[in-house]
């Protein structure tokens, strides 16, 4: 009949309605430790114009934790929530920390329940090692195994510190290793030719 069909459909038109009444520019956000990002929302301003916004932390919408809310215009948070109505809906959250990765929702208040999108932070962390000096030295001998610069980029979600730090370690005396290695081959092709 057409009440069973509503009935078992119910769930994916909620989720729709909600999805076309609050929608963010990203569903993964990648930041710098100590960076910043601001992520951009738009919602039913017709439906929702006066209802307070705000931005949470919580791996599901019943343990979200609020963070910072529209109606605090003095928010003392690293986190902001600006309602510019039609313009949009703005998350502001400065000073990142490893602790902050994870994730979060933007939600609207809403009678019986809030409207509410998820938004995962990961950190995009760098470390870049370039000795100028010895390869300098080392390429005007015509070694090829030295002109090159040495970098390393990997992605951070949630790790414990400790586990961070041991990858870290590694990862640095893994491109001191190799070019220590390298430096060696080419001293011997210098004390050859």
């Amino acid at each position: 009949s057409n009440a069973e069909i509503y009935v078992n459909h119910f769930p994916c038109l909620a989720f729709l309605s909600a999805s076309l009444q609050l929608q963010c520019d990203k569903r993964e956000i990648t930041a710098h430790i100590g960076g910043e990002f601001i992520l951009k929302c738009n919602y039913d301003t017709n439906s929702f114009r006066y209802s307070k916004k705000y931005w949470c932390r919580g791996n599901s919408r019943s343990t979200c934790e609020s963070l910072a809310h529209s109606e605090n215009v003095q928010n003392t948070h690293k986190s902001q929530v600006i309602d510019l109505v039609r313009r949009g809906l703005f998350v502001k959250v400065t000073n990142l920390q490893f602790g902050d990765a994870g994730m979060y929702w933007v939600g609207i208040d809403k009678i019986y329940s809030d409207i509410m999108t998820p938004a995962h932070l990961r950190y995009k962390m760098f470390a870049t090692l370039c000795l100028t000096s010895p390869l300098s030295v080392c390429s005007s001998l015509s070694c090829p195994l030295c002109s090159f610069p040495v970098s390393a980029s990997f992605s951070v979600s949630v790790f414990p510190s400790s586990l961070l730090l041991l990858l870290f370690s590694t990862m640095l005396l893994s491109v001191f290793w190799f070019l220590s290695v390298t430096l060696r081959k080419c001293h011997r092709q210098f004390q050859f030719d």
